[in-house]
């Protein structure tokens, strides 16, 4: 019998976890509705005079979400009224590497295309969106 009941209770554990797990975060739809709401600008950079400039932005998430990153500093060096280069400054560590790529296929994609109207990739949807904030908050200064 005590072994029965052993066997309940895990069970009862585990459908409680799995109940629970599935009512956290938000759908897909929601998820989406939420990262449109943060508008991103791109910066008229024709008049910046040329230089480095810093930003930074963290995200507030909504309950039962997570971001790998959800502050970002970046320095964003301005030349002759494009962006030139992007340097992640925060968290350190985060300039290479796996997370760096995910984001918005890396800094590169913005200096190419000179714009913060990139796409995002999926699964690090929140993470793209702080690193775009951070570069807006960085060319506007």
């Amino acid at each position: 019998m005590n072994a029965t009941l052993r066997i309940l209770a895990g069970t009862l554990v585990l459908s409680a976890v799995l109940v629970l797990a599935s009512c956290t975060g938000m759908t897909r739809e929601a998820r989406q509705a939420y990262l449109a709401s943060i508008q991103v600008a791109t910066a008229d950079l024709a008049n910046k005079p040329d230089g480095v400039y810093n930003g930074a932005y963290t995200i507030k998430l909504p309950p039962g979400e997570a971001a790998a990153n959800k502050s970002i500093a970046v320095a964003v060096t301005v030349k002759a009224g494009k962006i030139a280069a992007i340097a992640i400054t925060s968290p350190r560590g985060f300039s290479s590497g796996k997370f760096y790529n995910a984001l918005v296929t890396g800094p590169d994609g913005v200096i190419a295309k000179q714009s913060l109207d990139v796409d995002m990739v999926s699964g690090a949807s929140y993470s793209s969106k702080v690193f775009l904030k951070a570069v807006e908050d960085a060319l506007s200064n």
